[in-house]
């Protein structure tokens, strides 16, 4: 499965290496604020680069904070992604909303 990551900080950075040893998980796009040269041309700036790529069934979103994870995972849930994160304070917040949002979509959250 391809994955669009949001933050490339510890969490994200984890994630990155879980995957690498896996051969179904491909973390293809990585959502990031300033220049990670070392991600190549993973890294993206604009979250339409994931929700608008076809190929990602799912965004994992590891940024943290309220805004714009919670406009983010809006925008993947509507674009048809599954999405996990590791956010307790959006889902406190946001949970029943986002997961009505996933339901719409036919997606999981």
């Amino acid at each position: 499965m391809n994955i669009g990551l949001l933050g490339c900080g510890v969490v994200g950075g984890g994630i990155m290496d879980f995957c690498a040893e896996r051969t179904d998980l491909h973390v293809t796009k990585v959502l990031v604020r300033r220049e990670r040269p070392e991600l190549g041309e993973r890294a993206v700036t604009d979250i339409g680069a994931i929700t608008g790529d076809a190929g990602i069934g799912i965004v994992i979103e590891v940024m943290g904070g309220l805004h714009p994870a919670y406009e983010y995972i809006c925008q993947a849930l509507r674009s048809g992604k599954h999405v996990v994160t590791a956010n307790k304070q959006l889902v406190a917040e946001h949970g029943c909303e986002l997961l009505e949002l996933a339901r719409k979509n036919h997606v999981n959250y």
